[in-house]
């Protein structure tokens, strides 16, 4: 069952952090992630850049608004 619902960057990667031996297999689709170089299973580490407005490498920001992972809105 899919399930969606708004969440701050923080409580993804939070999310994605648990039981990281159940969250194998995810997978990024489409024009977006083909665009990004991630088509396919994605690693946590890539997950938490692309979280915090980073490339998948994390080597550029992939938005003029970008906000530092300290200045991000935590709950």
């Amino acid at each position: 069952m899919l399930r969606v619902q708004n969440t701050s960057s923080q409580k993804a990667i939070r999310y994605f952090r648990q039981k990281p031996e159940q969250k194998k297999g995810y997978r990024c689709l489409g024009a977006g992630a083909r665009e990004l170089g991630i088509e396919g299973e994605i690693e946590a580490k890539e997950f938490e850049n692309l979280m915090q407005g980073l490339s998948p490498d994390g080597s550029k920001h992939l938005s003029s608004r970008a906000v530092a992972p300290e200045n991000a809105e935590r709950s």
